[in-house]
């Protein structure tokens, strides 16, 4: 009987001792885990994080997990009984291998110590809400007092005119290509739309006649309604001119001049170079609707050959345009 007694009280000092034993630790190796990463190892690790935390060795219920999330970022997750408490992040790429571990290392360490003061503080019961204080007559506000209105803002200076002189070349608008050279102003309609005039003229070109042949050259006027956007222009609008045709190598040699007028369709883009200065350039396509034929005839009026440009001709031209407001 006394023994059976002794058997339990035995158990309950041993139990007793139990209760109040220290948790259980392992080392900070053991509760560190580094995944695949360039500029630390577990070992490493852990003396670094041992000398900022000054022991050893830490709860068995706390595990560190180091992990490379890409080339330029890292982090590390402590969990207690297998629940994350902290979770820390850093940049790489601009620190070394030893500055980094030391302060993956430090941070760690006070992740370590704040985890267990968690543990072991109770919290602190909310202290009563005081009274709330008696509502203060509210002062007299003085009038608010009106603050003059800005300014509008100046108007944005808009170009009002352009002015564009430009090299051209032509190609079917004469029976042979020629070169020539243009002047133009264009005026704002409104917010996208111009309107364009334009004058231009063409070098003397001799086009062979049947026996003969006939200095021809041209000038012209041209009006367009262009539609702008950004650098971008497009026109159409219609020309009119005459050809100058001075006959040579025939019986009898004439000048005369023909009209011409057509259809115009124009594309140009502009590269700014200056403040108001710009490089100019554009396509031009032509669709004749008086269309001079070039003739040689015989003594008595017959039509001996015949010399005519094609339907429909093409022009290229490049410059500089000056804006002025």
């Amino acid at each position: 009987m006394r023994a059976w007694r002794w058997a339990a009280v035995g158990a309950a000092v041993c139990w007793a001792s139990a209760a109040h034993a220290e948790p259980e630790t392992w080392s900070l190796a053991e509760a560190l885990d580094v995944v695949e990463n360039r500029c630390m190892t577990e070992s490493e690790l852990a003396a670094n994080v041992r000398l900022w935390l000054g022991r050893p060795s830490v709860d068995r219920r706390i595990q560190i997990v180091v992990d490379q999330l890409d080339e330029d970022s890292l982090r590390f997750v402590l969990s207690r009984d297998g629940k994350p408490s902290a979770e820390r992040r850093f940049h790489t790429s601009d620190v070394s291998c030893v500055d980094l571990r030391a302060a993956v290392a430090l941070a760690i360490a006070l992740a370590i110590d704040a985890t267990v003061m968690q543990a072991i503080l109770e919290p602190v019961p909310e202290a009563p809400a005081p009274p709330a204080p008696k509502p203060s007559p509210a002062p007299a506000r003085p009038p608010a007092k009106s603050r003059p209105a800005l300014p509008p803002a100046p108007p944005e200076e808009r170009v009002m005119l352009e002015v564009d002189a430009q090299v051209l070349a032509l190609v079917g608008v004469l029976p042979e290509p020629v070169l020539g050279a243009s002047i133009g102003a264009a005026a704002p309609l409104g917010d996208s739309w111009h309107l364009r005039v334009s004058g231009w003229g063409t070098a003397a070109r001799s086009v062979s006649v049947g026996a003969g042949s006939s200095e021809t050259a041209m000038v012209a006027g041209q009006a367009s309604l262009c539609l702008d956007d950004s650098s971008l222009r497009a026109c159409a609008g219609g020309a009119a001119g005459r050809w100058s045709a001075e006959g040579r190598g025939f019986a009898r040699d004439r000048t005369t001049n023909l009209p011409w007028a057509a259809l115009v369709a124009d594309l140009g883009v502009s590269l700014p170079l200056a403040e108001l200065v710009a490089a100019a350039a554009r396509i031009h396509g032509y669709f004749p609707v008086v269309r001079p034929v070039l003739e040689e005839r015989a003594p008595r009026g017959q039509v001996l050959s015949t010399r005519e440009p094609p339907p429909a001709g093409l022009g290229v031209s490049a410059g500089l345009a000056v804006g002025f407001r």
